[in-house]
């Protein structure tokens, strides 16, 4: 994830320079991601969630991604996510946000 985000940052001015006659950024705009519903769920050991969600939430907000939920989850080895009944249910929360948005989001631009 963090491989995309940072391959996308260049993106979201792309070609917008001042025009020399209005000093107002011309030329093609890249819509990119905007209005498109997303949602974030971390999985960590004992520490780095939350700047690893801060993260992606700076993504949806550069991109204006409209941001459903956040979870986090944690697990000590692999296969111990499966154990942290909280964080599982923190994830299907935020998978349920992002549908139920993206239903609103397709009725109000229909």
């Amino acid at each position: 994830a963090k491989a995309l985000i940072d391959r996308t940052y260049c993106l979201s001015l792309v070609h917008r320079v001042p025009s020399s006659d209005t000093n107002q950024l011309s030329g093609p705009y890249v819509e990119g991601l905007r209005n498109k519903v997303g949602g974030t769920i971390t999985v960590a050991r004992r520490s780095g969630a939350t700047s690893a969600g801060q993260q992606i939430s700076d993504f949806f907000r550069l991109w204006r991604i409209i941001e459903a939920g956040a979870a986090i989850a944690y697990a000590d080895e692999k296969g111990d996510v499966k154990n942290d009944e909280r964080g599982l249910h923190e994830a299907q929360s935020v998978g349920k946000a992002v549908v139920r948005t993206i239903k609103l989001t397709q009725a109000t631009t229909k």
